[in-house]
């Protein structure tokens, strides 16, 4: 049985992506494939948020994980304050209040002391959030009627589905899961090996975005690698490493993706 308070030997990455333009704090001059591009970003922090708090408390480079949670938290809610400001249509703005009244509770979880009873409950929190940020992105990629929407849409979920997947890694180690967990860690992998050759089979894709989706796939090898394999010491090195690599590169394709206009040119 894995204990929460354990102390597991790795090193993970620092995280630059919110170093990055695309999650600028006071992008607030949006079109829909900016719009979709940050609500889809939401379900990310959704998912980062719950696995930077169970890193914390399975001792995990704990200041590091607590730099990335505080950075999580508060790009969530600059970017729900930014959706607020953006949506007009009376549907999208009801999606968006009941994402607010979600994160509300999630956020003070968050912020807790990590504890066994806290981690599980932030677990079985974030997937009601997650929904809820999904819906959003669903009603703004319908809005915007457009072949661009769906594909900054589609990118922008492996970001989140990179993050999933090392979450459910971490509830595992910290034993704060249910026999679930398992069968949704095969979800997640089918979900993101189906997006992945959906975007490399998109037309629209310039030279640089396919460097960039082959950059992604061989780091995908060696994260889905990590997950089949038991907990072995030297796994969870390449599940952290890994999943922060796809992070960073599905953060910068699916900002090339909304800077693309319908002919596949860029602005």
């Amino acid at each position: 049985m894995k204990h929460f308070h354990m102390v597991v030997q790795w090193i993970l990455i620092p995280a630059l992506i919110f170093s990055a333009p695309a999650l600028a704090a006071g992008e607030l001059k949006l079109d829909y494939a900016a719009a979709i591009n940050m609500a889809g970003r939401q379900r990310m922090l959704s998912q980062r948020i719950t696995k930077s708090y169970l890193q914390v408390g399975l001792g995990a480079n704990p200041e590091l994980s607590r730099i990335q949670l505080q950075e999580s938290i508060d790009q969530f809610d600059a970017q729900l304050r930014a959706l607020a400001e953006f949506a007009t249509a009376s549907d999208i703005s009801t999606a968006i209040k009941q994402v607010t009244d979600l994160w509300k509770p999630f956020r003070d979880k968050a912020l807790a002391t990590p504890g066994r009873a806290d981690a599980e409950q932030l677990v079985r929190m974030d997937e009601p959030l997650l929904l809820a940020c999904e819906h959003v992105v669903q009603l703004l990629e319908e809005a915007s009627g457009n072949h661009q929407g769906r594909l900054v849409n589609i990118s922008g979920r492996q970001r989140m589905l990179s993050q999933r997947l090392a979450k459910f890694y971490m509830v595992v180690a910290a034993g704060v899961g249910t026999p679930s967990v398992g069968e949704q860690i095969q979800i997640a992998k089918a979900e993101f090996k189906e997006a992945l050759d959906s975007l490399s089979a998109a037309e629209v894709n310039t030279a640089s975005i396919r460097d960039k989706l082959e950059a992604v796939g061989q780091q995908w090898i060696w994260l889905e690698s990590a997950l089949n394999m038991q907990y072995d010491s030297s796994y969870p090195l390449i599940v952290a490493d890994a999943s922060e690599k796809i992070l960073v590169l599905m953060e910068l394709l699916t900002d090339m993706y909304a800077r693309l206009d319908n002919s596949g040119m860029h602005w």
